[in-house]
This record gives C-alpha cells, sequence and structure tokens, in this order.
C-alpha cells in the first residue's frame, strides 16, 4: 500500500527548476504565470515562503558549489591569503565561474600577486558598474588585502 509520501511524491513529481502549477510549464522570461510558483515537490513559493533551515542550506550548497568551481579552474585562488581569497569566492558566488573567467587579465595579475593591477581590472568592467557597493568593498580588499567591514 502507498503511503502518504509516496502518494504525494507520484502525484506531485519532483521539479528541480520553479515552474506554473497550474500549468506544468517552467518559468521563462516573458511566461505569464496562470497558478503559483512551484519549486521541489509541491513547494508554493507564491505563498510559501522557504523556511531558514532551507534557505541556509542552499547556501551552504551554493559555497561548496563555488569551492568546487574554484579548485577545479582557479586552484591557485587556495593559495592567497583568506581575505583575497574570499574576494574570489564572493566574485564566484556573484557571477559563476565562467563570469569570472572572463576576467583574464584580472585573474592573471591576482596569480601574479599584481594587487595593483588585478584591482584596477575588476573596477575597469561592466561588474563593477552593476553591483554597486559590493564592488568598491571587493576592489579594496582585493588591493589591501584587508577585510572592509
Amino acid at each position: 500500500m502507498e503511503t502518504l509520501e509516496q502518494q504525494l511524491q507520484r502525484q506531485e513529481a519532483t521539479r528541480y527548476s520553479p515552474y506554473d502549477d497550474a500549468t506544468g510549464y517552467p518559468l521563462r522570461i516573458g511566461y505569464t504565470i496562470k497558478g503559483n510558483v512551484t519549486i521541489g515537490i509541491g513547494w508554493n513559493l507564491s505563498g510559501v515562503p522557504l523556511p531558514q533551515s532551507v534557505v541556509d542550506l542552499m547556501f551552504t550548497i551554493s559555497l561548496q558549489k563555488v569551492d568546487g568551481d574554484l579548485e577545479l579552474h582557479l586552484s591557485w585562488v587556495f593559495t592567497l591569503d583568506d581575505i583575497r581569497r574570499d574576494v574570489f569566492r564572493n566574485l564566484c558566488f556573484n557571477m559563476g565561474i565562467n563570469k569570472l573567467l572572463g576576467f583574464p587579465h584580472m585573474l592573471a595579475a591576482a596569480q601574479a600577486g599584481d594587487w595593483d593591477e588585478a584591482s584596477n581590472e575588476l573596477k575597469n568592467s561592466e561588474w563593477y558598474t552593476e553591483v554597486g557597493e559590493r564592488g568598491v568593498e571587493l576592489v579594496a580588499q582585493l588591493k589591501a588585502g584587508i577585510r572592509q567591514r
């Protein structure tokens, strides 16, 4: 005999991306939602906020992914002092590894320990103009190796 959990999993299905529960369609840019935004096994994001424990778990998983991506693509980052290593972790968290790899001059300068050049390269980017205070803080940390807050 099927348990309630098994019945709900079968009926709701497991969805790893947000979808419209009225239509079952995944959310895409320009899509008009007819029902509720749902994820997982029937979790209504439109009406039920995520509990702190879930948010904390998602954050932990995101940081683990950041560290794995950096280890795979920029392992030298883990030889840096804590502050500068965390700048790269923050950048990777914010923009993802593929976009971070799109800063070859900044990365080369940082790998060489040229913090003036690395911070100038980061400051003279479109990313810097988009992120406001985050950019100011991270550029200063990269340059000086001192946490700004």
